[in-house]
């Protein structure tokens, strides 16, 4: 079953599970933001250069100024878009072996008793594939 939770919560389970990552992943996602940000204002310049190109009378300058700042603006975006996407190879991977061996010693300090009603090949299992669910876990 899941749960819906806002956008601000997303944001903060992420972070916490990043863990040592936590720094690089807000400037990954701060990235994002502005790329974003900036592609919106880039496309909405796409009005005054179609206005002056299909408007009344045709000014070149005109034209050119607002061609140049979508131009860079869109450039803008790109290099953005390229930071902010520059987090995950490489810090992906830690951040999944971080949350494995936090949740290999969260598993060395549950009971036996707990552990013995979960069959081997459930726990080989989640602990493979499904970390989401033993990071969500919590004793009684």
């Amino acid at each position: 079953m899941s749960k819906t939770v806002s956008i601000l919560q997303a944001y903060r389970d992420n972070i916490k599970l990043a863990g040592s990552r936590g720094s690089a992943l807000k400037k990954s996602y701060l990235a994002y933001a502005l790329a974003n940000i900036t592609q919106g204002i880039a496309y909405a310049l796409f009005f005054p250069l179609l206005g002056c190109f299909f408007g009344g009378t045709f000014i070149l300058n005109e034209a050119l100024g607002w061609f140049l700042a979508l131009l860079l603006l869109s450039l803008i975006s790109l290099l953005l878009q390229w930071y902010g996407i520059s987090f995950h190879p490489g810090n992906n991977s830690q951040i999944i072996h971080e949350t494995r061996v936090k949740l290999g010693n969260k598993l060395k300090t549950m009971p036996l008793e707990t552990l013995s009603t979960y069959r081997t090949g459930e726990l080989n299992n989640t602990l493979a594939q499904n970390v989401e669910v033993l990071s969500s876990f919590r004793l009684r």
